[in-house]
């Protein structure tokens, strides 16, 4: 069961959350782009690595993208080792609110995770407002939404 409202401050932790539960475990490069998705930074502004940039907020750019990797890593690690469901089943029943972001950064991603492990989602008692949104955000394509 997802509880709440589900912002781009929380989604990651929602996130981690989930794949705690259900035992997926993200690989690297599923990491990154949860990483890449859920950072503040617009897409144009973020760090390359072929062109590093040595100014001070570069440098607490940097640090910042580390932080929410750790986060991440330390989140994941916490998920028991075990083989990953065929069907995972979102009660959103008290989910009170899904932002844009969150949509995106959570939903999206968790979707595209269970896709590439043949793990079918169903996200269960959604209210209008955040079927209407998870559908919006290309999310429900991959989401059977009741």
């Amino acid at each position: 069961e997802v509880r709440g409202a589900i912002f781009f401050g929380s989604s990651m932790k929602a996130l981690g959350n989930i794949l705690d539960e259900s035992g997926i475990n993200a690989s690297t490069e599923e990491k990154k782009e949860i990483v890449m998705t859920n950072s503040p930074l617009p897409h144009h502004s973020r760090i390359s690595r072929h062109s590093p940039s040595l100014s001070p907020s570069s440098f607490r750019e940097r640090r910042d993208q580390r932080k929410e990797g750790n986060k991440l890593d330390a989140t994941i690690k916490l998920a028991v080792q075990r083989v990953p469901p065929r069907f995972l089943v979102l009660d959103l029943s008290s989910v009170t609110n899904v932002d844009a972001s969150a949509a995106r950064g959570c939903f999206l991603q968790l979707a595209k995770m269970c896709a590439n492990r043949n793990v079918v989602v169903c996200a269960a008692a959604a209210n209008s407002h955040i079927t209407w949104l998870l559908k919006t955000h290309e999310t429900a394509h991959d989401f059977d939404l009741h």
